[in-house]
């Protein structure tokens, strides 16, 4: 999130790094930003599109690091309310986006990332080409799999309110 506007104050400084060559964001399993307790603030700044995809057993349990599916949606609710899209999965643990297939991973496993591979490119169309078809076909389709779908319109709310103003 840091190359999309994330900052964090370090001695009393922002900390951040914004590249400019970064016009959308997409999140898989976002943790927490360990240590840190202002979430909006640090991703105030967070100025492009973004996709969040998580699953309901997204649970990190690492040596010293712990944390519940609730810090991937804090992650989503605390960016601003412009343009955003989430996706979460029904089951599946934090691994199920990658080549293990441990602890109910196995079946959904390929699902899931053919599935989120998928929903990243519909979003980039929704994004870069203001096409919301690829979106809402993507949505039908998975269907099955979903605990919640993104809809265009959580993404497409921005850009009607600049249209407005201009």
């Amino acid at each position: 999130m840091i190359p999309t506007g994330a900052q964090v104050i370090r001695d009393g400084k922002p900390l951040g790094f914004r590249d400019p060559r970064f016009t959308a964001s997409i999140v898989i399993s976002a943790p927490p930003f360990y240590g840190e307790t202002d979430l909006a603030a640090i991703l105030a700044s967070v100025d492009v599109p973004t996709l969040h995809v998580t699953t309901t057993e997204d649970t990190i349990r690492v040596p010293g690091r712990y944390s519940p599916v609730q810090d991937r949606i804090d992650v989503y609710t605390a960016i601003p309310p412009r343009r955003k899209a989430l996706v979460v999965f029904q089951d599946g643990p934090h691994n199920v986006f990658t080549d293990r297939s441990l602890r109910n991973g196995g079946p959904l496993n390929p699902l899931v990332k053919r599935a989120t591979a998928e929903v990243g490119l519909a979003f980039l169309d929704l994004v870069h080409k203001s096409d919301p078809a690829p979106l809402e076909d993507w949505s039908a389709t998975w269907k099955p799999i979903l605990a919640a779908a993104p809809t265009p319109s959580q993404v497409d709310t921005h850009r009607r309110a600049q249209k407005r103003r201009t």
